[in-house]
């Protein structure tokens, strides 16, 4: 392979990424409350947001439903992905907050800091 050919195409594709992150293609906005429980009540059917706990980073969060359903929220890349519990997911104290374990490997653990609502300090 001549090796101008192969320094132009990886200066194209250079260009290329760059220009894609310039114009912000592919970087989701970190989570907010309102973006949290509209996604939770978007991605399962019949639920209903109640509050909601966002990780320090705001790329994680635990969504409490009207009926005490729950639902995991975490950006993965691009995406957001996320877990339905009826009953609450594993969780413990820890000195910066509550660690909330899915019991998926995939998906993780959420790390929530202080301060948090009450309806996840009781789960």
């Amino acid at each position: 392979m001549d090796a101008a050919l192969l320094l132009g195409s990886l200066a194209a594709i250079l260009m290329l990424a760059a220009m894609a992150r310039g114009l912000g293609l592919g970087i989701p906005d970190p989570l907010d409350e309102a973006a949290a429980m509209r996604v939770a009540e978007q991605t399962v059917a019949g639920f209903a947001a109640h509050s909601v706990a966002l990780a320090k980073d705001n790329r994680a969060a635990v969504v409490t439903g009207i009926d005490g359903d729950i639902v995991l929220l975490k950006m993965l890349g691009a995406r957001i992905a996320a877990r339905y519990f009826l009953t609450p997911p594993h969780r413990h104290e820890t000195p910066e907050g509550i660690e909330v374990d899915s019991g998926d490997p995939w998906f993780g653990r959420i790390k929530l800091a202080r301060p948090y609502p009450t309806e996840v300090s009781e789960f």
